[in-house]
C-alpha cells in the first residue's frame, strides 16, 4: 500500500499472544489512521459496560498516512482507549520521534487487550514484536526507563512509556516519549498501567512509499515555503507557544485563579520574553518540523539544574496563573516532575487550583490535605502535591482522581468549582473572550478539549468581509461574538479530524492558516493514490466526528453533558476588557447541532450514520 504500511499488530497481554494482520483497507480509506481508526477499533472493541481500567478494555497506538513523511508537522502519534477520566472515548496525540519510528517500525497500528500478570514492555523491531519482562522498570521515572531500555537494546530506539503516576492509575496519567513528549490528556496513561505495560519501544529501518513520489515532494516544498512565509512565523519559530501567554495577557484573556478572573498582575513574569531571556538554552524540533516551536529551558533547583523541553502555553497557565503562582522557575521545575512521573499538566494544574479555591473558601481543611497549608501561588506546596498525586499519596490520592471525582467527596459547593467538561479539566483559554473556543470545549468528544475544534481564527483579528464568506458571519471574526461560531467550530473540527488522522500537527495549519485543506487533500492523494478531492477528505473528518459522538451517545452522552462549568455561563468577568463576559451557550448549541444533523439533544440519527458510511457495530 502507498501511504500506509498495511499491517496491524494485535497483542493480547493476558494470553501474551501477539498476531501480525493485514490493516483493513476499507477502514484506512474511510477514517485514514492516527485518530480516525483508533476511534473506529474502540467502537468496535468495546461497549459500555466495558471499565477502562477492564483488561477489555483497548489501548490503540495508531499513525496517519503522513506520518514519517517529508509533510511538515508529520512526527505524531495517537493513542486511544476509553478514558479513566471522563468514562467516554479518550485519545492523546504526541510529537517528537515515536510515531515516524513505529511507521518505520512497519505498522499502522498496534491494539493492545487484557493484563499481563507482571510487568512487561513490547519491543517491535522492523515488522517483529516480542513481551519483555518489565518487572526492573516499574518504579521508575520515565527518564529512567527510557535510558534502561536504550541501555538494554539500541541507543537508537524510541520509547514511548510511563511513569508512577500512569503505575498508580492517576485517571490523567499520561505515556511520555524522547522524556519531554506526551500523550497528556484523558489518562490513557493510567490504561496502559491497567495492563501492567510500562513501555512500547519501537525501531525500525523501513519507508513511506509515495505513489507519485515527485508530485508529493512538490506539495511538501510548497508547503513548507507557505510556512516559512506565513506572518508571524519567525516570531512563533523564536518563542513557540510561550508567544501565546503574551497574546492572551494583552487581550485581558488569561485563567486566573481557577477562573474567578482573566487578569494576572504578574503575567510579564510568564512572558514568552521572560522565558527566552532568563532560562532557554535552545529550540527543539519534532520529526520534520520546520517551526521549531519548543523551547528547552533549564533552572537551578537547590545543587540540581532541572528542566527539558518545555514549559508550554498549556502549562504556563495551567500551573501558572490559574493558581496565581509567577515563579517562572518554578514552572520550570513542575513541568520536568510532570515530565518524569508521567502527568497531563492541563488536569494537574486545573486539579490542584480547584484545591486551592476550596481551600481558600473553607470547603477543604487542613485536616483533608493531612497539615498543608494550600494557599495561592505556593510553589513548594504545588511540587509537594504533585509527587503526592503520582504516588496517590494521602491528600494527593484524592487529587489523583480529577477535579470532577475529587469534587463529589466534599458536597454540590466544591463541585462548582471544578472546571471541567464531561469530567476532564479545562485548558489554559479563557472562553468568557472566546465564544468559539467555548462552544468547541462544550462539544469536543473527549472532554473539555481546546484542540479538537482550535478556532483559532477568532483570535487573529481577520476582517469582517472574511468571516462572512467562510462562516456566514461578519461577526465570526469577533472573538466576544456567538455569531458564526457553530459552521466555525464544525468546519475546524472536521479538518482538524483529518489532521490528527493523516497525522499533522495543527500548529502547521491553524497557527498561520496558510495551508489550505485543498493542499492537505492534493498531499494525501498523490501520497496514497487514493482519489481525495477536498469534498471527500472533509467527509472523512465529519465522518470521525460522527463516530466519535455516536460512540458518546451510546454511553449516554447528550446535550446534558455539552456543558460549560457554571461559572464560565454564570459569573461575568469582573475586570480588564472582558470584564462583563459570560458565555452564551444554549444558541451556539442550537445551531451546531442543526448544521451537523444531530437532534435537539446531540443525539447522531441512524440516518446520518448511514449518509456518512458509519457502519453501526453488529451490522454488516
Amino acid at each position: 500500500m502507498y501511504g500506509w504500511t498495511g499491517k496491524t499488530l494485535f497483542i493480547d497481554l493476558s494470553r501474551g499472544k501477539l498476531v501480525v494482520g493485514e490493516s483493513s483497507r476499507e477502514n484506512l480509506k474511510l477514517y485514514l489512521g492516527g485518530r480516525g481508526i483508533g476511534s473506529r477499533i474502540l467502537y468496535e472493541s468495546t461497549s459500555p459496560d466495558v471499565d477502562p481500567y477492564s483488561p477489555d478494555n483497548s489501548l490503540i497506538f495508531s499513525v496517519g498516512p503522513l506520518v514519517g513523511t517529508r509533510f511538515p508537522g508529520s512526527g505524531r502519534y495517537s493513542v486511544t482507549a476509553k478514558s479513566p477520566l471522563t468514562g467516554i472515548l479518550g485519545d492523546a496525540n504526541s510529537g517528537g520521534y515515536f510515531g515516524p519510528e513505529l511507521k518505520y517500525a512497519g505498522f499502522d497500528a498496534v491494539v493492545i487487550r487484557g493484563r499481563a500478570e507482571k510487568p512487561v514492555y513490547i519491543m517491535i523491531v522492523d515488522g517483529e514484536a516480542e513481551i519483555r519482562d518489565a518487572s526492573d522498570l516499574w518504579g521508575l521515572d520515565t527518564w529512567e526507563t527510557e535510558d534502561r531500555i536504550r541501555e538494554s537494546t539500541s541507543p537508537g530506539v524510541k520509547v514511548a512509556c510511563i511513569g508512577p503516576a500512569g503505575e498508580n492509575l492517576v485517571r490523567y496519567a499520561g505515556i511520555v516519549n524522547e522524556k519531554y513528549r506526551l500523550a497528556a490528556r484523558t489518562g490513557v496513561g493510567a490504561v496502559m498501567g491497567s495492563k501492567r505495560l510500562k513501555a512500547v519501544a519501537v525501531s525500525g529501518e523501513g519507508m513511506v512509499e509515495a505513489a507519485d513520489i515527485g508530485r508529493f515532494e512538490e506539495v511538501c516544498d510548497k508547503a513548507s515555503e507557505l510556512i516559512m512565509e506565513a506572518p508571524g512565523y519567525e516570531y512563533f519559530s523564536k518563542y513557540g507557544t510561550p508567544s501565546i501567554v503574551d497574546r492572551a495577557l494583552l487581550a485581558g484573556r488569561i485563567s486566573t485563579r481557577n477562573r474567578q478572573t482573566s487578569i494576572f498582575p504578574e503575567g510579564e513574569l510568564l512572558s514568552a520574553e521572560e522565558l527566552d531571556s532568563k532560562y532557554k538554552v535552545k529550540d527543539r524540533a519534532c520529526f520534520a518540523c520546520l517551526i521549531h516551536c519548543s523551547n528547552y529551558a533549564r533552572v537551578m533547583s537547590g545543587s540540581k539544574c532541572v528542566g527539558g523541553e518545555g514549559p508550554e502555553y498549556e502549562t504556563l497557565v495551567c500551573l501558572g496563573s490559574n493558581c496565581w503562582n509567577s515563579d517562572l522557575a518554578s514552572i520550570i521545575e513542575m513541568n520536568e516532575l510532570c515530565n518524569r512521573l508521567g502527568l497531563d499538566t492541563i488536569s494537574t494544574g486545573g486539579t490542584i487550583a480547584w484545591a486551592m479555591e476550596c481551600y481558600e473558601k473553607g470547603i477543604i481543611t487542613r485536616e483533608d490535605t493531612g497539615g498543608l497549608d494550600i494557599l495561592w501561588g505556593d510553589s513548594e506546596v504545588m511540587i509537594e502535591l504533585i509527587k503526592m498525586i503520582a504516588r496517590r499519596e494521602g491528600f494527593g490520592d484524592i487529587l489523583a482522581e480529577g477535579c470532577a471525582r475529587a469534587a463529589r467527596k466534599f458536597g454540590e459547593e466544591a463541585s462548582r468549582y471544578a472546571m471541567h467538561v464531561k469530567g476532564m479539566e479545562l485548558p489554559a483559554v479563557e472562553v468568557r473572550g472566546a465564544k468559539g473556543f467555548g462552544l468547541g470545549l462544550a462539544v469536543a468528544s473527549r472532554g473539555a478539549d481546546h484542540l479538537r475544534a482550535l478556532v483559532n481564527f477568532e483570535l487573529i483579528g481577520y476582517p469582517p468581509e472574511l468571516g462572512e464568506k467562510l462562516y456566514g458571519s461578519p461577526d465570526s471574526v469577533d472573538p466576544l461574538s456567538i455569531r458564526g461560531k457553530a459552521p466555525m467550530v464544525k468546519y475546524h473540527e472536521d479538518l482538524g479530524a483529518v489532521l490528527d488522522s493523516a497525522i499533522a500537527c495543527k500548529y502547521t495549519f491553524f497557527t498561520f492558516y496558510t495551508l489550505s485543506a485543498e493542499l492537505l487533500a492534493e498531499a494525501l492523494s498523490h501520497l496514497t493514490g487514493v482519489d481525495f478531492t477536498v469534498e471527500k477528505m472533509m467527509r472523512v473528518g465529519e465522518r470521525i466526528v460522527n463516530l466519535e459522538r455516536h460512540y458518546n451517545n451510546l454511553h449516554g452522552i447528550t446535550r446534558k453533558d455539552d456543558q460549560l462549568p457554571r461559572r464560565l455561563l454564570e459569573e461575568p468577568l469582573p475586570e480588564g476588557r472582558l470584564k462583563g463576559q459570560t458565555v452564551e451557550l444554549e444558541p451556539m448549541l442550537d445551531e451546531y447541532y442543526k448544521i451537523r444533523g444531530w437532534t435537539s439533544e446531540g443525539i447522531v440519527p441512524k440516518e446520518k450514520l448511514l449518509e456518512l458510511e458509519i457502519k453501526v457495530k453488529g451490522e454488516r
